[in-house]
């Protein structure tokens, strides 16, 4: 199947839409239950998500030879988006106001690298998928 570049802009998009949804469900629960929320969309939807995400761009090998680029997107996105989520938690539990500030850029950075690791294993899951498929369809299986 030939791709399009815009296939990696529409699971990006999909990506994004996945967690500022998730953001969004944060405000519909009960305030002592929105922190616990916040963690959970960190540390397991959003690391699923970019499994699954980067594993259909490897699959699909969007981008050509800069595939790569789109774990480093995927990464910047879920970096930027878990700081905000837990900010917004706490705005929302203590009243405090929701800033990210010079001290978070440790927690944005490391965030960086976990979601950058696990979007580069799905892009490899995605690679060994489309290389499975490629050596069934060549007879080789």
């Amino acid at each position: 199947m030939r791709t399009r570049p815009w296939h990696g802009m529409i699971l990006l998009a999909a990506y994004l839409v996945v967690c500022v949804g998730a953001l969004w469900a944060l405000g519909t629960g009960p305030t002592s239950d929105v922190t616990g929320y916040a963690m959970a969309i960190m540390w397991a939807l959003l690391p699923l998500v970019a499994v699954a995400t980067s594993w259909l761009a490897g699959r699909w090998r969007v981008w050509e030879r800069r595939t790569w680029l789109f774990a480093v997107a995927t990464a910047a996105m879920a970096a930027l988006v878990a700081p905000l989520a837990l900010g917004w938690a706490c705005s929302v539990s203590l009243g405090a106001g929701a800033t990210v500030g010079a001290s978070d850029i440790a927690f944005v950075l490391l965030t960086f690298c976990i979601y950058a690791l696990f979007s580069f294993i799905g892009l490899g899951l995605g690679a060994l998928a489309r290389r499975v498929a490629r050596m069934g369809e060549d007879g080789w299986s």
